[in-house]
């Protein structure tokens, strides 16, 4: 008969089990969170969740489809960076023109809504690892150096979606190298990124903007009042819906906001944009944005610069492109100082070739669906067409 000392396990078994359960309840609420975040995502209606997250959802829908385009046995070209992009490259225009300057690619338009410099540097690195797996390389890259999206005041107080993304597009061997500089923020990306890029704050949001609207009584509910605008633009929003968050190989991450819509209200939405009401509602959502003085932060342009010297690594050319302008948010004095220093200095440390259309002709109201948005049947082919022409030159040489 064994002794009551021989019946105990060693300490070391113990500590063993403890551990292991506690592992084991460990995974399972990670999976349980991990469902109901991602539920949370899904469910909530897509107008909300596009705008709410800057287009996070697209990011991760990008990033899934990049093994997929870098197989193509194809010339590629691909256009990175904001809402700029998002809206205004058109890959069928864009190449069509380049086929008339005898250059044959093949487009894609991988532009997000509110992506700054640090995303778009990780998107050329997961572009730059997907061609690399197939032994070639993207025949263009281009970035766009949207000034008002380097500023310091761009998207303050929301930024929350910059840290989303950032976390779907690091890998663990990314955030473990940056865990010795910053504990702190690799911890919360890693965090972010298990649970697919959705955390309890963004969760939180998402429920907070579904189940509480302001009452009636509101004192400031008539401050919210939908005016045509507002109203027209949720009549079309809902039209569109279908696409928000998504990426089409097939149609090469063309955003659409014409499928499901009648283009009149899309026109009519485009027209009152630039009644002097709704130009001031524009300022007032872009908040602290100084479109005057463009001030540059300056750790987003050292950012954009090395994302411009990653993509000269795995690119047989890349370009660096400044989309045009409306006349509401064109810069002063002192802003088209801060540009074009900036420029000079993407310049002086990449020797990229820089296509600046910030000032070209041709481009009013008929041409933009708000004060910095391109309309996607007038002002988005035009953009790309004449983007084409400019970068034609450059494979010539």
């Amino acid at each position: 008969m064994a002794s009551a000392a021989e019946s105990v396990p060693p300490a070391s078994v113990s500590v063993a089990k403890a551990v292991g359960a506690g592992l084991i309840l460990l995974a399972t609420a990670t999976l349980i969170a991990r469902f109901f975040l991602g539920w949370v995502n899904a469910t909530t209606p897509p107008g909300v969740r596009w705008v709410s997250s800057m287009d996070t959802d697209r990011v991760a829908a990008i990033k899934a489809a990049l093994p997929a385009l870098a197989a193509k046995d194809e010339p590629g070209a691909f256009m990175l960076g904001p809402s700029a992009a998002f809206y205004g490259f058109i890959p069928e225009a864009f190449d069509a023109s380049l086929r008339e300057h005898g250059v044959t690619v093949v487009s894609y338009n991988l532009g997000v809504l509110g992506n700054i410099a640090p995303s778009d540097r990780l998107m050329v690195r997961r572009l730059g690892e997907a061609f690399a797996a197939t032994g070639r390389k993207p025949k263009l890259i281009m970035l766009p150096f949207a000034p008002l999206a380097a500023t310091t005041g761009f998207l303050e107080g929301r930024t929350r979606s910059h840290v989303r993304k950032k976390a779907i597009l690091s890998t663990y061997g990314e955030l473990v190298s940056l865990f010795w500089h910053e504990p702190h923020e690799s911890t919360e990306l890693a965090s972010l990124k298990v649970m697919g890029g959705v955390g309890p704050a963004d969760s939180n949001s998402m429920l907070g903007k579904r189940m509480f609207k302001a009452p009636g009584w509101w004192p400031l509910a008539k401050d919210w009042k939908l005016g045509e605008w507002e109203q027209v633009s949720a009549k079309v929003n809902a039209g569109y819906a279908p696409q928000l968050g998504k990426f089409d190989i097939e149609t090469r991450g063309v955003f659409n906001p014409l499928l499901g819509n009648d283009k009149a209200d899309y026109d009519k939405m485009a027209d009152l944009a630039f009644t002097a009401d709704n130009l001031k509602k524009q300022f007032a959502f872009w908040g602290s944005t100084d479109f005057a003085n463009v001030p540059i932060d300056p750790d987003r342009l050292d950012t954009f610069v090395l994302a411009v010297k990653e993509a000269q690594q795995i690119a047989e050319l890349v370009v660096i492109v400044v989309p045009p302008n409306s006349e509401h948010v064109r810069p002063g004095d002192i802003g088209r100082q801060n540009i074009a220093a900036a420029l000079a200095k993407i310049e002086a440390e990449t020797g990229a070739p820089i296509v600046d259309l910030g000032d070209a002709p041709g481009f009013d109201h008929a041409e933009f669906v708000d004060f910095t948005h391109l309309k996607h049947d007038t002002g988005a082919p035009k953009f790309s067409r004449m983007l084409a022409d400019a970068v034609a030159p450059h494979f010539l040489n």
